[in-house]
């Protein structure tokens, strides 16, 4: 009889990123009920607002265990589930070098792995395709947010008959309860005057290096949005851990800033309080792929600053546009750009609910291979 159990392998889920929990509560959606998944969490998913459901067996590490902790899995194969799995565009540590020693403990062990809705980019160093050649290549199937990361696994000698396109775990998240009335008491008592124009924007920060190099452009812009379109503007957190990460570039801009602008506090919010903080946003700006994807589950307007391949194909999918990169923007486009989405907030929207449908529809096909596998019917 086929073993119906496997372990989630440890990317990160728990540390603090709100697009983790996004993934990972809808690959609970969509698992069956029968089946046994093993669940590492980082110690930092105890301030997180939605526990993941009681059937997952969890167990609680810290990002920089070994990977040890599989010890005793009892012959479990392994899920790599969700995030950008294959990338080293912001260097080769992670997560290939991370990810590389717990592959290698099921590959010891004669134990498959199959990656489930997971991100790959084109590989741009010698390091990242060796570590790929060393430990990623016996994954056993593969299915992808997109066709470019399946070009992406061609591109390393994956034969396409492993490799299916579904798409972002993300997609399937549904809220367990109507976040509505708790948002709108939160964002008042933050101050926000609901029903007049909301722009929260969502920056990223990785590293004294990528600190300030559009930070003063982007401050201009929101300057002139408050100015122009009498725009509140409000810095959302889409990462809780501080420092070093969204709430330090988020401070970083509003000292730059000479209009008002409220920092939403860098909570551990369930996904569904962080869609419903984002419905009332007349339009977001952003540099994360999971609060763009959050932007359009809260039937919002977003706007993308150019930051990694993810983010240019997730607005490819979408029929948006980024604009500028880590390294540089011009801000009448960034203005311009934010003028004419909120212009145009109807239509777009409209647009948007299309392809989120059609991306829906295409995560559901995330486990055909799995299902294959572990002796499910195909739906």
């Amino acid at each position: 009889m086929l073993q119906r159990k496997a372990i989630h392998i440890f990317n990160g889920p728990g540390a603090g990123n709100i697009g983790d929990e996004l993934m990972l509560h809808g690959l609970a959606r969509e698992l069956p009920a029968d089946f046994e998944l093993r669940m590492f969490l980082h110690a930092n998913h105890a301030l997180q607002r939605q526990p993941y459901p009681a059937r997952f067996a969890i167990q609680t590490i810290q990002m920089q265990s070994a990977p040890l902790e599989l010890s005793g899995n009892g012959g479990y194969g392994g899920l790599l589930a969700g995030t950008t799995a294959v990338t080293d565009i912001e260097g080769w540590g992670w997560p290939l070098a991370f990810l590389a020693p717990r592959l290698q403990y099921f590959w010891d062990r004669g134990l498959p792995v199959d990656a489930v809705g997971v991100g790959v980019d084109f590989l741009v160093t010698d390091e990242g395709r060796r570590l790929f050649t060393s430990h990623f290549r016996n994954v056993r199937s593969w299915t992808v947010r997109n066709a470019v990361a399946r070009d992406a696994l061609i591109d390393l000698d994956i034969f396409d008959a492993r490799i299916r396109v579904g798409a972002d775990w993300a997609w399937l998240y549904e809220s367990p309860c109507d976040y509505e009335p708790w948002s709108r008491e939160y964002l008042t008592q933050l101050g926000f005057q609901l029903g007049e124009p909301l722009l929260i924007v969502n920056l990223f920060w990785q590293g004294q290096g990528l600190r300030f190099p559009i930070w003063a452009d982007v401050a201009a812009v929101l300057d002139q949005l408050h100015i122009r379109e009498g725009f509140q503007i409000a810095f959302f957190c889409n990462e809780c851990r501080h420092p070093d990460f969204d709430r330090t570039a988020s401070e970083a801009v509003q000292l730059l800033m000479k209009a008002p602008s409220i920092l939403i506090p860098n909570l551990y919010y369930s996904p569904g309080e962080a869609i419903a903080i984002l419905r009332h946003a007349t339009a977001t700006i952003g540099q994360r792929y999971h609060f763009c994807v959050e932007s359009v589950l809260a039937e919002t307007v977003p706007i993308n600053l150019g930051r990694s391949p993810k983010i240019a194909g997730l607005c490819e999918e979408l029929g948006l546009k980024t604009v500028g990169s880590l390294e540089s923007i011009d801000r009448e486009e960034l203005l311009s750009a934010t003028i004419n989405a909120v212009h145009d907030r109807a239509d777009r929207i409209a647009q948007l609910q299309e392809k989120r449908a059609a991306l829906t529809a295409r995560a559901h096909h995330n486990l055909d291979f799995f299902r294959l596998w572990y002796g499910y019917s195909k739906v």
